[in-house]
Protein backbone atom coordinates (compact mmCIF):
# COMPACT_ATOMS: atom_id res chain seq x y z
CA UNK A 1 0.00 0.00 0.00
CA UNK A 2 1.66 3.08 -0.55
CA UNK A 3 1.86 6.02 1.46
CA UNK A 4 -1.00 8.52 -0.42
CA UNK A 5 -3.76 5.66 0.05
CA UNK A 6 -2.35 5.39 3.98
CA UNK A 7 -2.88 8.98 4.19
CA UNK A 8 -6.45 9.50 2.28
CA UNK A 9 -7.39 6.37 4.41
CA UNK A 10 -5.80 8.64 7.54
CA UNK A 11 -7.93 11.80 6.60
CA UNK A 12 -11.09 10.29 5.46
CA UNK A 13 -11.05 8.00 9.27
CA UNK A 14 -9.81 10.49 11.41
CA UNK A 15 -12.71 11.28 14.22
CA UNK A 16 -12.14 12.61 18.22
CA UNK A 17 -10.95 9.26 19.99
CA UNK A 18 -12.30 9.17 23.46
CA UNK A 19 -10.21 10.73 25.83
CA UNK A 20 -8.27 12.46 22.74
CA UNK A 21 -7.80 16.23 22.98
CA UNK A 22 -8.92 18.34 19.44
CA UNK A 23 -7.55 21.58 19.53
CA UNK A 24 -10.85 24.14 18.28
CA UNK A 25 -9.07 24.91 15.21
CA UNK A 26 -8.69 21.26 14.62
CA UNK A 27 -12.45 20.92 15.45
CA UNK A 28 -13.52 23.59 13.03
CA UNK A 29 -11.13 22.76 10.20
CA UNK A 30 -12.50 18.79 10.84
CA UNK A 31 -16.33 20.26 10.54
CA UNK A 32 -16.00 22.76 7.62
CA UNK A 33 -14.14 19.74 5.60
CA UNK A 34 -16.58 17.61 6.52
CA UNK A 35 -19.62 20.11 5.48
CA UNK A 36 -17.72 20.89 2.43
CA UNK A 37 -17.53 16.98 1.36
CA UNK A 38 -21.39 17.10 2.09
CA UNK A 39 -22.37 19.68 0.18
CA UNK A 40 -19.72 18.50 -2.51
CA UNK A 41 -21.66 15.09 -2.39
CA UNK A 42 -24.99 17.14 -2.89
CA UNK A 43 -23.47 18.80 -6.23
CA UNK A 44 -22.83 15.52 -7.45
CA UNK A 45 -26.37 14.57 -6.95
CA UNK A 46 -28.18 17.39 -8.61
CA UNK A 47 -25.82 17.92 -11.20
CA UNK A 48 -26.36 14.37 -12.25
CA UNK A 49 -29.56 14.88 -12.53
CA UNK A 50 -29.59 17.60 -14.39
CA UNK A 51 -27.34 16.00 -16.69
CA UNK A 52 -24.49 18.26 -16.56
CA UNK A 53 -21.44 16.76 -18.24
CA UNK A 54 -17.57 16.61 -16.19
CA UNK A 55 -16.19 20.59 -16.66
CA UNK A 56 -19.81 21.87 -15.72
CA UNK A 57 -19.36 19.61 -12.54
CA UNK A 58 -15.73 20.63 -11.63
CA UNK A 59 -17.27 24.65 -11.69
CA UNK A 60 -20.05 23.58 -9.81
CA UNK A 61 -17.51 21.73 -7.23
CA UNK A 62 -15.09 25.15 -7.21
CA UNK A 63 -17.94 27.24 -6.49
CA UNK A 64 -18.39 25.09 -3.21
CA UNK A 65 -15.46 24.73 -2.47
CA UNK A 66 -14.27 28.88 -2.90
CA UNK A 67 -17.86 30.21 -1.64
CA UNK A 68 -19.28 30.41 1.96
CA UNK A 69 -22.69 28.75 0.54
CA UNK A 70 -24.68 30.49 3.29
CA UNK A 71 -24.12 34.13 2.22
CA UNK A 72 -25.72 33.29 -1.11
CA UNK A 73 -29.34 33.38 0.71
CA UNK A 74 -29.93 33.36 4.17
CA UNK A 75 -32.93 31.43 4.77
CA UNK A 76 -32.90 29.04 1.88
CA UNK A 77 -31.87 25.32 2.13
CA UNK A 78 -28.37 24.06 1.40
CA UNK A 79 -29.89 22.00 -1.00
CA UNK A 80 -31.64 25.04 -2.91
CA UNK A 81 -28.50 27.15 -3.04
CA UNK A 82 -26.65 24.16 -4.72
CA UNK A 83 -29.77 23.57 -6.87
CA UNK A 84 -29.45 26.98 -7.95
CA UNK A 85 -25.96 27.21 -8.33
CA UNK A 86 -26.26 23.77 -11.05
CA UNK A 87 -28.73 25.33 -12.87
CA UNK A 88 -26.98 28.66 -13.41
CA UNK A 89 -23.88 26.17 -14.74
CA UNK A 90 -26.41 24.50 -16.85
CA UNK A 91 -27.83 27.86 -18.11
CA UNK A 92 -24.69 29.09 -18.91
CA UNK A 93 -23.79 26.41 -21.08
CA UNK A 94 -26.79 25.63 -22.68
CA UNK A 95 -27.08 26.83 -26.60
CA UNK A 96 -30.61 26.44 -26.89
CA UNK A 97 -32.81 27.98 -24.30
CA UNK A 98 -33.23 26.04 -20.81
CA UNK A 99 -36.30 25.91 -18.80
CA UNK A 100 -35.25 24.93 -15.20
CA UNK A 101 -38.86 24.55 -13.70
CA UNK A 102 -39.46 21.73 -15.35
CA UNK A 103 -36.41 19.48 -13.98
CA UNK A 104 -38.12 17.59 -10.47
CA UNK A 105 -34.96 18.07 -8.42
CA UNK A 106 -35.86 21.85 -8.86
CA UNK A 107 -39.56 21.29 -7.63
CA UNK A 108 -37.88 18.71 -5.22
CA UNK A 109 -35.67 21.14 -3.88
CA UNK A 110 -37.66 23.93 -3.59
CA UNK A 111 -36.12 26.41 -6.11
CA UNK A 112 -37.99 29.34 -6.78
CA UNK A 113 -37.65 31.95 -9.48
CA UNK A 114 -36.64 34.85 -6.38
CA UNK A 115 -34.16 32.40 -4.95
CA UNK A 116 -32.81 31.55 -7.51
CA UNK A 117 -32.36 35.49 -8.40
CA UNK A 118 -31.03 36.22 -5.45
CA UNK A 119 -28.47 33.31 -5.28
CA UNK A 120 -27.39 34.83 -8.66
CA UNK A 121 -26.99 37.90 -7.81
CA UNK A 122 -25.90 37.31 -4.59
CA UNK A 123 -22.80 35.48 -6.34
CA UNK A 124 -22.27 37.97 -8.47
CA UNK A 125 -22.02 40.00 -5.73
CA UNK A 126 -18.83 37.83 -4.79
CA UNK A 127 -16.87 37.67 -7.69
CA UNK A 128 -16.80 41.57 -8.31
CA UNK A 129 -15.49 42.05 -4.64
CA UNK A 130 -12.63 39.46 -4.74
CA UNK A 131 -11.97 41.30 -8.91
CA UNK A 132 -10.27 44.67 -8.76
CA UNK A 133 -13.76 46.08 -9.72
CA UNK A 134 -15.46 45.20 -6.54
CA UNK A 135 -16.65 48.36 -4.29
Amino acid sequence: MSDRNIEYLLDKYRIKQKGEYWTPEMEREHTKKRRTDEYLAIADNVSDRLSLVGSQKDEVKHMIRTIQIGDLHRTADIYTIITALCVYVKKCYSKNSFNWEKYQVCRENGLTEKILITVLCNLVSHYRKKSSLGV
